[in-house]
């Protein structure tokens, strides 16, 4: 059994508008969302085993404070076909993954959210949007990575920000 944590990074800061999108932090809020999925996690799922992030700062970010909350905590390892990457790409990222039964990785929308109905083989199964710190919990039956196929994964869970908020506030 393999699960998968598909996370989008968390609301970026467009404070400083000619900065490249490459470049472009987390605002506050998206420090807040950060935190409140990786306690999500901790408290409802096992922790990831490896966390594999887009080399955005945006995405580097969301994961640093991700594992910050959690013991013990995973390596994150940045990968540069995560940024922009399209379904396909990420999936052969996943698929390069040797051990680490649970996987994390952060990337960015588009690619994000048609990666999560490509896997769950439903187009309607994320609902019709994958908002910032948006995440998608898939569980597979293999043995491997290599093995993750579109349509094989079973989705547990999707959270957003606002619905943890709404069970804290």
């Amino acid at each position: 059994m393999r699960t998968l944590y598909l996370l989008r990074h968390a609301k970026s800061s467009w404070a400083r508008p000619l900065l490249r999108d490459h470049d472009r932090p987390l605002a506050r809020r998206g420090q807040v969302a950060s935190r409140a999925i990786a306690d999500y996690i901790a408290s409802s799922h096992p922790l990831p085993d490896l966390v594999i992030s887009s080399t955005a700062v945006r995405t580097i970010q969301t994961a640093r404070l991700v594992v910050a909350r959690w013991n013990p905590r995973p390596p994150v390892v940045e990968d540069a076909s995560l940024y922009l990457g399209t379904p396909s790409e990420m999936l052969s990222c996943i698929h390069a993954v040797v051990g680490a039964p649970a996987l994390m990785l952060i990337g960015h929308n588009p690619g994000t959210a048609e990666l999560g109905r490509l896997l769950a083989g439903n187009r309607e199964a994320l609902g019709g949007k994958f908002p910032t710190a948006g995440l998608a919990v898939f569980t597979f039956a293999v043995g491997e990575w290599a093995q993750a196929e579109p349509g094989a994964g079973h989705l547990r869970a999707f959270v957003q920000p606002r619905d943890l908020h709404a069970q804290t506030g």
